[in-house]
């Protein structure tokens, strides 16, 4: 399988996985959970059962999942990093907060999807988005 394919595993349960990715990126990189209003100083696992959380990151994990099959239509990508870059949610965001979830996100999809999962493309992808992205941020 490629990575592409390994997306629509992904999207197969989109909202676990989203839930499972973000308690995760919170609990490796803690300082990142300041960046989000709604979440700071919380218990990373007692977000899960947060509906707004799960909403929340349901949505930016699809986004997520939108962008990084694009990151091969150097168009489509650029329209996608216009759009993150200013979304006035992303404000304090920088390319180091991008790139830690990459980080998690392939180890995630690694340990979730096994001997199946294609990391090296999962990594080219983010490696793609983050060398577009960050610049803007």
């Amino acid at each position: 399988m490629g990575y592409i394919d390994d997306i629509g595993a992904v999207r197969g349960n989109v909202t676990d996985h989203a839930v499972n990715i973000f308690v995760l990126y919170f609990k490796q990189f803690p300082q990142h959970q300041d960046f989000f209003e709604g979440y700071k100083g919380k218990d990373p696992d007692s977000l899960k059962s947060v509906a707004k959380f799960k909403g929340h990151v349901t949505k930016v994990t699809s986004m997520l999942l939108d962008i990084l099959e694009k990151t091969g239509d150097a168009g489509a990508l650029q329209k996608y990093c216009d759009t993150l870059a200013k979304m006035s949610q992303h404000k304090g965001l920088g390319a180091t907060e991008f790139k830690d979830l990459g980080t998690v996100v392939v180890s995630y999809v690694k340990q979730t999807l096994g001997g199946s999962c294609d990391a090296a493309g999962w990594e080219s992808a983010f490696n793609t988005l983050n060398t577009k992205l960050g610049p803007m941020l």
